[in-house]
């Protein structure tokens, strides 16, 4: 029996994203919980914590569960997560005029989450082995439908940010499979005409975007984001104030444990510590690009494709909203941001990496053996 190694590099850089990201969750969210849950300032990073294991769990099986299973189920995992995302609109809980979460046994679940490794899986399992019949565009129609379902059913949910992600994600999903480049300009024009026109009939959106291009023009109310984040980063100059010394996470950053965190980080750490969490990505990037490319299969390979590219759309997206590159969007960052479903689909789809890397590193080694 071959034995089937770890992509270690891998794996240690996960692991250390996630622990760094339960300190800076304490360090970011300690003044809130203390106002919020009185003398527990611990509060959000112990639920973190029991996330956090969680997700742990959940990448280790995801490694381990035979690839030819993860193919069987695909479609399975998918309508699994439409009828999340269904659900949540009707039972989820309502926040900040969102409703994005249900409560299950004590604890928030995100579906939204879940539905970006569904869709996921989902494509693979699609357009896995199709070669030469994606050149039609008809053959694109039950993906780009799965596009737009699950990213329709987000939007509902007034998760804007989420719905970008997926129809992104999913978009270059299908390039990864063999779609041509016309089709794919002609769909990228109907989403993003799709995506102005709802972000026209939306004020406090279209708020956001000439909050964007001018936050100091308003810099008290649309623009308060914003400018606050740019406070931070510009406040932590090279070597930052400190760890746990920020001081726009004193009720001037909005959620400074989710979507404000790299600002927080960039106040407390500085220029060498965000950039030392962009190396990080980077690297997670490469490994991700690396297995993609050495997979045995074309199922893994576009499996590992599309979720290398759901966690870089992801930060790239957070950073980018937090130095003021993209329009303000709520976004966590992949394994530091307050939020639990989000770390665990972030450490499954690691899991599912690893379980690529494996079987690619299995092959390599029976084909010298």
């Amino acid at each position: 029996m071959r034995r089937r190694t770890w992509d270690y590099p891998l794996l240690l850089t996960t692991l250390a994203l996630a622990a760094f990201g339960l300190v800076m969750v304490y360090s970011a969210s300690y003044v809130t919980a203390h106002e919020v849950k009185g003398s527990d300032s611990s509060f959000f990073v112990k639920k973190q914590a029991l996330w956090a294991c969680i997700g742990v769990v959940a990448m280790f099986v995801a490694a381990a569960v035979p690839m030819r299973a993860v193919r069987r189920i695909a479609p399975y995992l998918f309508a699994v997560s439409v009828l999340a995302l269904v659900a949540t609109l009707f039972v989820g809980v309502e926040r900040n005029g969102a409703r994005r979460w249900i409560e299950v046994m004590g604890l928030s679940v995100q579906p939204s989450e879940i539905a970006k490794l569904g869709l996921i899986v989902f494509l693979a399992w699609l357009y896995a082995d199709r070669g030469f019949a994606l050149t039609r565009f008809r053959a694109l129609i039950p993906g780009l439908a799965a596009i737009g379902l699950s990213a329709g059913l987000v939007l509902l949910g007034r998760d804007l940010g989420t719905a970008l992600v997926l129809v992104a994600v999913g978009w270059l999903l299908l390039h990864l499979a063999g779609a041509r480049m016309r089709h794919l300009l002609a769909v990228a024009a109907g989403f993003v005409t799709a995506a102005a026109l709802f972000i026209w009939h939306e004020p406090y959106r279209l708020q956001r975007i000439t909050a964007w291009l001018d936050p100091w023009a308003d810099a008290g109310d649309t623009g308060y984001q914003l400018v606050h984040s740019l406070i931070a980063l510009g406040s932590g100059g090279p070597f930052g104030l400190g760890l746990g010394q920020s001081r726009q996470k004193f009720f001037y950053l909005p959620m400074p444990m989710t979507d404000s965190i790299f600002a927080v980080l960039g106040e407390e750490l500085g220029l060498i510590g965000t950039l030392l969490v962009l190396v990080a990505f980077v690297f997670l990037l490469w490994r991700g690009i690396n297995v993609a490319r050495a997979a045995t299969d074309s199922f893994s390979a576009l499996l590992a494709g599309g979720i290398t590219l759901m966690l870089a759309v992801q930060a790239v997206v957070h950073i980018g909203v937090a130095t003021s590159i993209l329009p303000t969007t709520g976004l966590p960052l992949p394994f530091i941001s307050y939020g639990g479903t989000a770390l665990v689909a972030a450490m499954t789809g690691v899991g599912l990496l690893l379980n690529v890397a494996r079987q690619g590193r299995s092959a390599l080694a029976a084909a010298y053996a």
